[in-house]
């Protein structure tokens, strides 16, 4: 039906307008990579965003990778993905586009339990879904590990992080998770999943949150990451 569909009514670009795709090729060669890999904690180059040995304390993320920047087509992409399900499709073609160039830079994640940051309730049942819970589902399929969307709760509101500076969104987040199942935590390595890194503000309270819990390792992921 879908195919036949497409035939009397062919899809358009969502962000040119050329007749053939949702997301036209030459749209995707738009969205620009991170070309250069940073460590998390202080933004400085690091291969594949390993965070680096003076930058490490014990409750942070042993490294992070990120497959796109923010900006452009890549930030459309995501921000109308939150409200908008004409644009479900075409984000679902950046993600699967972005773990591709992932395994094209190396990376191979094994024996890790893939994490999605959780929304608040009242966003979600706005939203409808999860984008990061998205992202991590396409992810653990692609590299064979375990996706738990259960493990890790929001248990509070909390104002949106772009409103904020680097400081307040450090003071925002705090406290805003939970891990619910403690045993699935305890001694396991973890790939904690996010849409995008701004300050890291997020990635870093999870991630504490998460070996407070009794995690081995944490390591992160993100679509896209503000340069």
């Amino acid at each position: 039906m879908e195919k036949v569909i497409n035939t009397i009514f062919p899809p358009k670009c969502l962000f040119c307008g050329v007749t053939g795709s949702i997301f036209c090729e030459k749209c995707l060669e738009k969205c620009l990579l991170v070309e250069v890999d940073k460590c998390l904690i202080c933004g400085e180059f690091s291969h594949l965003g390993v965070t680096h040995r003076r930058c490490y304390q014990k409750d942070m993320p042993v490294s992070i990778f990120s497959c796109y920047q923010y900006f452009g087509i890549v930030r459309t992409c995501i921000k109308r993905a939150k409200y908008g399900s004409r644009i479900f499709s075409a984000f679902n073609t950046l993600i699967s586009e972005g773990i591709n160039h992932a395994k094209v830079c190396g990376i191979s994640y094994q024996d890790l339990i893939v994490i999605p940051i959780p929304l608040n309730r009242r966003k979600y049942r706005s939203r409808g879904f999860n984008q990061a819970d998205l992202i991590s589902k396409k992810l653990a399929k692609s590299f064979s590990l375990r996706c738990q969307n259960s493990i890790l709760t929001r248990n509070k509101a909390t104002t949106a992080q772009y409103k904020l500076n680097r400081y307040q969104r450090r003071e925002n987040i705090k406290g805003a998770f939970f891990v619910k199942n403690i045993k699935y935590v305890e001694n396991k390595k973890i790939l904690l999943v996010d849409d995008i890194c701004t300050s890291g503000a997020t990635l870093l309270e999870a991630s504490k949150v998460l070996y407070e819990a009794g995690a081995k390792r944490v390591h992160c992921f993100t679509l896209a990451r503000k340069m």
